[in-house]
């Protein structure tokens, strides 16, 4: 495969529904790429739980009952497919037209959440509101893009967008970070849940309010940040 066909996208339509509602799920990874990357960090070393200093293999995760994230910061560095996905010229393309300006790719990253489970075996809310409401502050413009690594259905943690929630108003400066009460009060149901099989990607604001929630299978995202400085 030609690298500037390992993702699926339609620029203009991913262009226009960026700029009306800061995001666009019209974007898809190649299958054989998904199977390529889970290959790759079979034997990778990756942070447990956001802890820089305390690496695991990723072929160990299931080994530890108190692990809920593995990060592998800036696979792009590592992996030419992984690079050459992140530079695809209609993805570059679709975030320039954004950006309106030649975007950097600041990093990548992979994580992997894993149901989080106390000795009885019930699911447990992970520390550090994880999987809370909140908006990003990653400069002055930016997007990120995010592939899923594995079926992500309304039970292994779908990532969660507020539609309509961009402005940047007094509330948000104040409100970093919201509740599921705040939301429906303020914003309604405009929520845009994602589920989708392996290989769903899609663009988004991050400076919209979003979320993670706690998955009760694995799940895994490719993801990356395209900033204008």
């Amino acid at each position: 495969t030609h690298k500037n066909d390992y993702i699926y996208i339609n620029e203009s339509k991913s262009a226009t529904e960026l700029k009306e509602n800061g995001i666009t799920l019209n974007l898809k990874l190649k299958d054989n790429l998904v199977s390529y990357i889970l290959d790759f960090i079979n034997n990778k070393e990756f942070q447990f739980n956001r802890n820089q200093k305390k690496l695991i293999k990723f072929s160990d995760r299931n080994k530890y009952n108190d692990l809920y994230i593995l990060n592998y910061m800036n696979p792009h560095l590592d992996n030419e497919v992984i690079s050459n996905i992140l530079h695809n010229e209609k993805l570059i393309y679709t975030i320039k037209n954004y950006l309106k300006v030649e975007p950097i790719l600041e990093w990548s990253q992979i994580y992997w959440s894993l149901p989080f489970k106390d000795k009885k075996g019930e699911t447990l809310i992970p520390p550090n509101n994880e999987y809370g409401y909140h908006y990003d502050i990653d400069g002055f413009k930016f997007l990120k893009v995010f592939f899923y690594l594995t079926d992500v259905t309304s039970y292994s943690g779908p990532h969660v967008f507020i539609e309509k929630s961009g402005d940047k108003t007094l509330y948000k400066a104040l409100n970093r970070r919201i509740d599921e009460e705040e939301v429906k009060k303020k914003f309604g149901e405009k929520k845009l849940i994602i589920t989708g099989k392996k290989g769903t990607g899609f663009i988004e604001d991050t400076s919209f309010y979003h979320k993670g929630t706690s998955p009760n299978y694995e799940r895994g995202v490719l993801s990356c940040l395209y900033n204008i400085s």
